[in-house]
This record gives C-alpha cells, structure tokens and sequence, in this order.
C-alpha cells in the first residue's frame, strides 16, 4: 500500500480528508497527518466563517470564477453531507449613501433598496460555527496523526523525507500548511505568498437574537444564535508571522459600526475577546491546488486568503481527482 504524508490540519487538510474518506481511498493508501497546533496554527477556528458570493459573477476574472465554483461546491457538499455548524442565512451588504465608494458597490450589487442613510443588498449565504463544522468533518477520519512540526522535505531514493524530530518516508506528499507553506515550499510561486494578520472582536451576548451577517463597508458584524457570540472586524495586515492585533484599527471599526446603525445590543469595545490569526494570501489573492514544483509526488493546497471555507472543498475535489488517477 503507498503512504501519503499530509501536512496541516486547518479546513484545507480537513476538507480533503472528509472528500477522501468519502471516495474510500484510504482503501488505497497509508495516511499519516502531521500537524503542530502551538507552533504552526491554523487559522480555521480564527476565522468570522461566512460563505457568500457577495456579488461575484462568472466570467469576469479568474479569482471571481473560482470563488463561485467554490461556493457551488460548499453549496453541494452542505446539501450532501448535511454536516453540523452550518446554518443558512441572509447575508446583507450595505454601504451609507454617501459613501466614496458608492458608485462601485451600486454597479456591483444593482439590486440593493434604500433605508433610510443605507443601501442594502440582501443574497443567501452559509453562517459557520467553526469548532461545530470541524468536529464533524473530523467524525470519519481514522488514520495516524502526529503533533510534531515539520521541518523539512527532501525526495530522495524515490521517496519523500520527512523530518520531525525524526525521519519518515513516504511516497507522496500534500502540503496544507497555510500561512507556513513557505516554510517548507520553495518554488518561485509560493515564496510570493505572505501570511496576512486578520484580528476581529468577540462578544458572548445574553440577548434573544437570530443569526445574521452584515458587511457595512469594510466592517463585518456577524451573531451566532447558537452560541450567542457576536463578532465585529476584521483587520488585514501584512506584517509577517505577527499576533499582535491592531487595537486601534479595530476601535475605529467598532465605531463606525455604532455611529452608523446605533445599536442597542452592542457591548462595549472593552468586554470584547480579541482573535487573531494568520490568513494565507497567493498572488493576486488565486488560491491554489495541484503539483508542488519541489519534486515529484508532491501536491499542495494554499493561498486561500478570505475564502478559505469554500475554497477548501473545491481543493479537495481537486487533489481527490488526481490521486484517483495514480498508479497504486
């Protein structure tokens, strides 16, 4: 049986573990995933998690087409696998009729109503419950896990080493390390990603509230019913492998947010939670799967950025389809 080393446990490796438990290939291979949750963590559980096309329509560009398809493919797996921590809602964009951008966003979403100093356009969207979703991806997978950080790849003898605090060898390799892909990867293409720091507010709230989602402007506003968790960001740096969240940033978007709409169930900025994690951004924002150019039987999945909810399951069809073309 062929071995297959996979490397990261964020929404990237999850997914594809849920698509390749779903198409039985572990009747085929020998997984065993590495992962290192103090020293490389994943961004998905740091994450506002909404799925929504926010206007994006195929055939204008290459990122815009894969985003739909990404949302198709969410769509499908959700309708499929009926999985926990998802709940479908009503995502509102809205921006104030004054706003700079106003043109912009009334040509993007033409179908927007007025109320009162706001424009809104309303579509269907996916709330997520990050912690909810990835227990249940997780419900099939039986393979060897192993906390241990990788340190390094090297093919050799027509194999891939593996190095931990020891040596493994494997037949092929699948990197879904996220913002650390660069860590390990040094193709031309992902030495040009960057991690990007994204921090947002949480607040537990004891209010009889239903699940929304909001983007005013570049704020997000997002309730969570089921754990009444209310959520307000995020920011977007590009300042390296940095924790450190912008306070000041986020002080101005609370504001805004409470300028605007005034509202009465907004705790102050001072009881909120700050979260932070590390998004991982490719070249003009295109995710990728396929072949990693670092040697042969090697493939990755990164560079989800913002849309890494859906672009993680579109990714996993991706590698799935090529590992069923292999001779094993």
């Amino acid at each position: 049986m062929k071995t297959i080393a996979l490397i990261g446990d964020g929404i990237a490796a999850q997914a594809f573990l849920f698509t390749y438990y779903q198409e039985r290939l572990h009747k085929d291979f020998e997984l065993t995933q590495f992962y290192a949750p103090d020293r490389a963590p994943a961004v998905t559980e740091s994450s506002t998690a909404i799925v929504a096309l926010r206007g994006v329509e195929l055939g204008v560009s290459e990122l815009g087409d894969k985003i739909f398809q990404s949302y198709v493919d969410f769509k499908n797996f959700v309708s499929h696998a009926k999985p926990q921590g998802v709940e479908l809602i009503k995502h509102s964009t809205c921006w104030a009729t004054d706003f700079e951008n106003d043109q912009k966003y009334s040509k993007r979403f033409p179908n927007f109503e007025v109320r009162g100093q706001t424009k809104y356009y309303e579509e269907e969207a996916f709330l997520i419950y990050p912690t909810q979703l990835s227990a249940s991806l997780k419900k099939p997978f039986t393979h060897r896990r192993q906390e241990a950080l990788v340190k390094n790849l090297q093919w050799q003898d027509n194999q891939w080493q593996v190095q931990t605090h020891d040596i493994e060898k494997f037949d092929y390799v699948l990197v879904c390390a996220g913002a650390y892909s660069p860590w390990l990867l040094n193709d031309e293409r992902t030495q040009k990603t960057k991690p990007a720091q994204g921090s947002f507010l949480v607040w537990k709230l004891d209010k009889k509230l239903s699940s929304f989602a909001l983007s005013f402007e570049e704020i997000n506003v997002i309730y969570r019913e089921k754990t009444q968790e209310l959520i307000l960001g995020s920011t977007t740096m590009d300042n390296g492998y940095s924790f450190i969240p912008e306070i000041n940033k986020l002080q101005k978007l609370y504001q805004k947010y409470a300028d605007h709409f005034q509202p009465d169930f907004l705790p102050a900025f001072e009881a909120a939670k700050i979260i932070t994690g590390l998004r991982h951004k490719g070249p003009k924002r295109l995710p990728y799967w396929g072949a990693a150019p670092i040697g042969p039987q090697a493939y990755q999945i990164d560079s989800f950025y913002k849309n890494g909810w859906s672009f993680a399951f579109s990714a996993a069809l991706g590698i799935v389809k090529i590992l069923k073309t292999l001779d094993v």
